[in-house]
C-alpha cells in the first residue's frame, strides 16, 4: 500500500511541474494595470483581474520598451489599431472577438523605442480589453505633463473614413478607411503638445440623431459614459481636461424631418436644440469647472444653414450672462465617404483650431 501511494504522489507532483510551464505562460510578463503602461481616453481598470478596459476611438496605449521582443495579449472586438513605433505608423492590426496575442516588435538586436497603439476605428457596443505585455526586454513608462483636451463630436471627430478620397464607399471601405489617428481632434492635440481624450460617436445628434434614428439616444448620453455602450458604466479614469471642444449638431439639421417625431417643423427644432446645447454646456461647466474654457463648433450645412444660425443664437446667449463660449466654424471639402473630410481637410481643420487655440491662450503653459 505504501509504495502505490508513493507512485500515487510521485505522478502527481509530476504532473504538476509538467503543467507548470503551460500556466507561466498565460501570465503576463507586465499586467495591463502596471503603472508602466499609459493610457490616453476613457478607461476602465479590473484591479482584481489585472486587466484594462477602452472603447472610443482615439484611445491610446504607450510605453518605451528596450528590448528585442514585446508582445500584448487584447480582445480587440473587431476594431483596428494603428501600430507607431517612434511615431511612425509600422502597421495596422485588425483584432478578432477573442483574446488574442498581437506582437509588437520582433527584432535580432536590442533597441530602445516607444511604441504607441491608437486605437482607429469605433466599436459601438462592445469593450477592449487588454490583459497585458509579453516582453523580452524592459518597460518603462512616458513621463511628463501635458495639458490636456476633451473632444466631443460625432463621425467627423471621429475620424468616420478620414483615409477616404471618394464619397461613394462600401461598408468595407468606410470601415477599413476610418481613422481616429488622422483625425482633427488627435493632430490638434498633437501640434499644441496636449494629450486628449474623445467621446465621438457617428450619426448622432446632440438632441436628434440623423434621419430621426435611435431615438432611445443622442450624443448627450454618453457625455460622462466610459464608453460607446448604451446601458454601460459611467466609471472611467481619465485626465481632467483644462479645454473642452464641443462639435455637434450636423447630424440633428443634415436630415428632413421624419414622421412620428416630436418636431412638427424645423424652427421648432432648432429652438429646442438651442435650450438643449445651453442645457449641455451648464451641465460640462458643472462637472468641470465654470472655468474650463469651452470651444462650440459649427460648420455650413446646405441650404439653410440652421447649425450655423443655431450656434449664433447659444454663443449670444452665454456672452449675454457674461459667460462666453469660444466659437470655431470647421471648413472642409468633405470630399470623403459619404461627405465626409479627408485626411488633409482634417489636417487643415487641425491647424486652424489650434491656431484660435493658441491665438486665445486657451491651454496653459507646460
Amino acid at each position: 500500500m505504501l509504495k502505490k501511494i508513493t507512485r500515487s504522489m510521485l505522478a502527481c507532483v509530476l504532473g504538476f511541474y509538467a503543467l507548470t510551464p503551460a500556466i507561466q505562460a498565460q501570465e503576463m510578463d507586465i499586467a495591463a494595470t502596471d503603472y508602466r503602461i499609459q493610457y490616453q481616453g476613457r478607461i476602465n481598470t479590473d484591479w482584481q483581474h489585472q486587466q484594462v478596459t477602452m472603447n472610443w476611438p482615439g484611445s491610446q496605449i504607450a510605453f518605451q520598451f528596450e528590448g528585442r521582443q514585446v508582445a500584448i495579449w487584447l480582445n480587440g472586438q473587431g476594431s483596428q489599431f494603428d501600430l507607431l513605433i517612434n511615431g511612425e505608423r509600422k502597421q495596422t492590426i485588425k483584432t478578432s472577438w477573442l483574446m488574442q496575442r498581437y506582437e509588437l516588435l520582433n527584432t535580432p538586436h536590442a533597441n530602445k523605442v516607444e511604441i504607441r497603439l491608437v486605437k482607429r476605428t469605433e466599436s459601438p457596443g462592445s469593450l477592449v480589453t487588454i490583459r497585458g505585455l509579453e516582453t523580452q526586454g524592459r518597460v518603462e513608462g512616458i513621463w511628463g505633463y501635458r495639458p490636456h483636451i476633451l473632444f466631443i463630436g460625432d463621425s467627423i471627430s471621429a475620424g468616420y473614413a478620414a483615409e477616404s478620397n471618394q464619397r461613394e464607399c462600401t461598408w468595407q471601405e468606410i470601415e477599413n478607411s476610418s481613422n481616429a489617428r488622422i483625425a482633427y481632434p488627435m493632430l490638434t492635440a498633437q501640434q499644441l503638445g496636449a494629450t486628449h481624450s474623445q467621446v465621438s460617436y457617428s450619426g448622432l445628434g446632440l438632441l436628434r440623431n440623423w434621419e430621426g434614428n435611435a431615438s432611445h439616444h443622442n450624443l448627450t448620453h454618453y457625455f460622462d459614459k466610459a464608453a460607446a455602450i448604451y446601458q454601460g458604466s459611467t466609471e472611467y479614469i481619465d485626465k481632467m481636461p483644462q479645454l473642452i471642444v464641443l462639435q455637434a449638431g450636423n447630424n440633428d439639421f443634415s436630415s428632413d424631418l421624419q414622421p412620428g417625431e416630436p418636431w412638427t417643423n424645423p424652427d421648432q427644432l432648432q429652438k429646442d436644440w438651442q435650450a438643449h446645447y445651453i442645457a449641455q454646456v451648464n451641465q460640462l461647466r458643472q462637472r468641470y469647472g465654470q472655468h474650463t474654457p469651452i470651444i462650440v463648433v459649427s460648420t455650413y450645412i446646405w441650404p439653410h444653414d440652421r447649425l450655423t444660425k443655431a450656434v449664433d443664437a447659444v454663443e449670444a446667449h452665454f456672452a449675454s450672462i457674461n459667460q462666453p463660449v469660444h466659437r470655431f466654424i470647421l471648413s472642409a471639402s468633405l470630399e470623403g465617404c459619404q461627405w465626409h473630410p479627408t485626411a488633409s481637410d482634417h489636417q487643415s481643420i487641425a491647424q486652424a483650431l489650434a491656431t484660435l487655440i493658441e491665438s486665445k491662450h486657451l491651454l496653459p503653459a507646460y
